[in-house]
């Protein structure tokens, strides 16, 4: 089989892109914008793939030793524009992608496997055909997650990520990534599930146990969950709002009376968050501002570029027609990025899309907390916001479409 390589951009201020060969089992995942484990000098770094070369005369290449990501960190469009960026301004490429990343994201972080399904025999023999996921899923029983890097040196293997990602494809795993800095990782809080079942559950465990003197303070938080509408309840609400004994919920969960999970908590310090948002009111454009709106639209609607100058004093409703023109390319499945001239402006502007749109909007900007910025940056790149609005910073936000 004949050899494949990638030109590897590392977070450094070398200006140049070192080229690494693919062990076969990795070339399915190997492209642009994906991030690569390699060793470079004694170390072992987290570099951007820029490109696949046909062939290369580089000499003594050595072996990624695996890929991270299933897609791209970064998006074509914004792999173009680093490369634009990093001619234009004569700066290392490995360092322009590294600008557009949340720090951490070019570092050598954690990845946690967690376990989704329950271990049993049966799920173990479905995977007799996959020794490696097996061997996964087997170290995982009793324990429910571990660190890849636990997981990598246990089962003396060097490359993990294609059969997690396709245990993570089946349903059995998910990943959860702590990058470089633990700060940035993904916030997330115990809660336990409310539905029928589990109604059902605890009315019967109360009949048998609830007039149980040994038993008073686990009944006290069952019959507190009883009561809850059905949903997802953090158990800090549950034990704080009863005045209830964690050492009673923590009980019931080693007997499985209670099933306690984890929910990610999105980091977000813009008006909405705050409750500060006011209903919007219904606003019908002037004929400057149709006439003005209809330019835009023909753009919008026919999908190409093209640039506009809207001129109007403070106050005389340019941003209307920026919401109005919105809309329209959310309808058309687009997102949109809204920038502004200074920091200062930011949160009022995001309470009055946020008005009009709702929770599809973020702002993003380099005061906000890493985790805020690490929640704002991640959950746009997955379509989870489809409006982001910010300083010049944010024109590297990853948005879709």
């Amino acid at each position: 089989m004949s050899e494949f390589f990638i030109d590897l951009a590392v977070p450094n201020s070398v200006d140049r892109v070192f080229t690494y060969s693919v062990p076969a089992h990795l070339r399915p995942l190997a492209r642009p914008g994906v991030r690569a484990l390699a060793p470079f000098g004694k170390k072992t770094v987290a570099g951007i793939i820029v490109a696949t070369p046909a062939s290369t005369d580089v000499h003594g290449i050595r072996d990624i030793l695996d890929i991270i990501d299933e897609q791209p960190v970064l998006s074509a469009e914004l792999m173009k524009l680093a490369e634009w960026i990093s001619g234009y301004y004569h700066a290392p490429i490995g360092e322009t992608l590294r600008a557009m990343l949340i720090s951490g994201f070019t570092g050598v972080g954690k990845t946690i496997v967690r376990a989704e399904a329950s271990i049993t025999q049966d799920l173990l023999g479905s995977l007799g055909k996959s020794p490696l996921q097996q061997s996964i899923m087997s170290r995982l029983a009793g324990r429910g997650k571990a660190p890849v890097a636990t997981l990598r040196k246990a089962l003396d293997v060097v490359s993990l990520y294609p059969a997690l990602h396709e245990l993570r494809r089946k349903g059995y795993i998910t990943l959860e990534e702590e990058p470089a800095f633990r700060r940035d990782a993904a916030k997330v809080e115990p809660v336990v599930a409310v539905d029928g079942d589990a109604l059902r559950g605890w009315r019967e465990w109360l009949d048998l146990h609830g007039g149980r003197k040994r038993t008073a303070k686990q009944a006290a938080v069952v019959r507190a969950l009883a009561g809850t509408e059905p949903g997802m309840v953090p158990t800090a609400d549950l034990l704080r709002g009863h005045g209830l004994s964690p050492a009673a919920l923590r009980s019931l969960a080693k007997k499985a009376v209670v099933k306690i999970t984890e929910r990610e908590v999105v980091r977000d310090g813009s008006p909405a968050a705050a409750g500060q948002i006011e209903d919007q009111r219904e606003l019908t454009l002037n004929a400057h501002q149709s006439a003005a709106l209809g330019a835009i639209l023909e753009s919008v609607e026919a999908e190409k570029f093209a640039t506009f100058l809207l001129w109007g004093i403070t106050g005389s409703g340019k941003t209307q027609v920026y919401i109005e023109a919105i809309a329209r390319a959310l309808e058309m499945g687009r997102s949109a990025l809204v920038l502004v001239p200074e920091i200062a402006l930011t949160p009022q502007t995001v309470g009055r899309f946020r008005r009009r749109f709702g929770d599809r909007v973020i702002m993003f900007h380099s005061r906000m907390s890493r985790g805020e910025r690490f929640d704002a940056w991640r959950l746009a790149r997955d379509g989870r916001y489809s409006i982001v609005i910010g300083p010049r910073s944010a024109v590297f936000a990853p948005l879709p479409r």
